[in-house]
């Protein structure tokens, strides 16, 4: 079994391998490294059994806000095993690649998105665990409107700075060509003609699921209501529980890994733990998608 980063000319062949280990249209993974400024085809490691591609594990080149700082890391996906070669601890070889990948590549944090935590926590990630808890919108007296974010806002919303650890930075080609492909329902708040707040969102059985919210954290509550004023959607999942006395529903999707001691403005993040607790603060949206 040969393990080694995807050549230019496999490409067709490892979406096929996605789309099989998946069970998903191949579309979804091509459009994930063709529509990716960052994509590095050296990132994608995979294990090829003569010239059959039959594993995979890519790293996906991304830049993330912690403390306000900007800091390289390595999101992991495309994770996935023809059924044939499954139990062969083939994924494990792969993402020890992926660490020493990573440390090449000099990115100390690497985040993942996974409904099996157990099995990436003995390659060195830690789960970061949220409690959501879903509340009815409260009502505002509201001064802003809402409309669909337009490829003309993007100026506007660029200005835009959210202090939440873990946000991914986004470059202009990012945005014109990631962004479109990976929203739902993208829309900009308007206070006096002036766009005071990005938002991406999708319903789902009568809930707003906020999928980010990048603006001035002093209106998050009030975009909120705005939102479910528009679609007349009343109940939104948030990720912090203000009344202990209501029941939580803890989330343990989202899993960080140290790959190597960093600063961080001034904090020293020299332990899992403290890279950890960084993702602790209040998160009013799910992570970004890659």
């Amino acid at each position: 079994m040969l393990i080694s980063s995807l050549h230019s000319h496999e490409f067709d062949a490892w979406v096929a391998l996605c789309a099989r280990g998946f069970q998903m249209p191949p579309d979804e993974f091509y459009e994930h490294f063709v529509y990716d400024p960052d994509a590095v085809i050296e990132g994608i490691l995979v294990a090829r059994d003569g010239k059959k591609l039959v594993s995979s594990v890519r790293v996906f080149h991304r830049t993330l806000y912690l403390e306000g700082h900007p800091i390289p890391a390595g999101a992991i996906g495309e994770v996935c095993t023809l059924p044939a070669y499954r139990g062969k601890g083939l994924s494990g070889i792969l993402l020890q690649n992926a660490i020493r990948y990573m440390e090449k590549c000099r990115m100390p944090l690497s985040t993942l998105i996974t409904d099996i935590p157990a099995y990436y926590q003995k390659f060195g990630w830690l789960i970061t665990p949220r409690g959501l808890i879903t509340l009815p919108l409260i009502e505002y007296t509201l001064s802003l409107s809402l409309r669909p974010f337009l490829p003309e806002d993007l100026p506007a919303v660029l200005s835009l700075c959210s202090p939440y650890n873990g946000l991914f930075l986004r470059s202009e080609s990012y945005w014109n060509s990631w962004m479109p492909h990976n929203t739902r329902h993208p829309a900009v708040a308007v206070h006096n003609g002036t766009i005071v707040a990005y938002l991406d969102y999708a319903i789902q059985e009568n809930t707003l699921l906020f999928r980010e919210y990048r603006g001035d954290p002093a209106r998050i509550a009030e975009v909120f209501s705005l939102v479910g004023d528009y679609t007349e959607v009343k109940n939104v999942p948030f990720s912090f529980c203000p009344d202990p006395a209501l029941p939580v529903t803890e989330d343990t999707t989202l899993m960080v890994r140290l790959n190597f001691p960093f600063t961080c403005g001034n904090t020293r993040v020299d332990h899992p733990s403290i890279l950890a607790s960084l993702y602790q603060e209040p998160v009013f949206f799910t992570p970004d998608n890659y």
